[in-house]
């Protein structure tokens, strides 16, 4: 036999080899899963960092959030302006409660959050954020007389807010 040529490996009994076999896969497999649930909750935990807005990047979000419904109003596009004005109601309630905005948040969800947390406001929170949602996903007509009111009962309420607060 020279050097290069290995030795035949002893003879294994077959229910040995059948369970090694099925170790092996036992092991593959556990890695398989923890390599999964591991993506599962990195993902999960950027994805909850990401619908978090800072807090010292909110006021900068909110100005120009008011600049973009400005602007859309002045263009005519009073759906937008509505949809931004709304935004802008979201963004300047975190900025003045203890109200987390999050993107990934339903208008269910402020809903209840104001309830509990303003019940005082919690009505007028209510009839915007419905309203809100009837011109966004009901596809209700707005025009200049509808966007102002709305505008003005946003304001007005963050101003309910603001002298609650303080």
């Amino acid at each position: 036999m020279s050097f290069w040529q290995l030795e035949e490996a002893p003879e294994m009994s077959g229910t040995l080899l059948e369970l090694m076999n099925w170790l092996v896969l036992i092991i593959v497999g556990l890695l398989i899963i923890a390599l999964i649930v591991g993506v599962i909750f990195a993902y999960r935990s950027r994805k909850k960092e990401q619908s978090t807005v800072d807090p010292l990047k909110s006021t900068e979000m909110s100005k120009d959030l008011l600049a973009e419904m400005e602007e859309a109003a002045k263009s005519g596009e009073y759906k937008l302006a509505i949809q931004k004005c709304f935004q802008y109601l979201l963004k300047r309630l975190s900025e003045k409660t203890d109200l987390l905005f999050a993107a990934t948040k339903t208008n269910g969800e402020y809903r209840r959050d104001v309830q509990q947390k303003y019940p005082a406001g919690a009505k007028m929170f209510h009839d915007l954020s419905l309203y809100f949602d009837e011109v966004l996903y009901g596809e209700k007509k707005v025009g200049v007389k509808e966007y102002q009111q709305y505008r003005y009962h946003v304001f007005r309420f963050l101003g309910e807010v603001e002298s609650v607060e303080k």
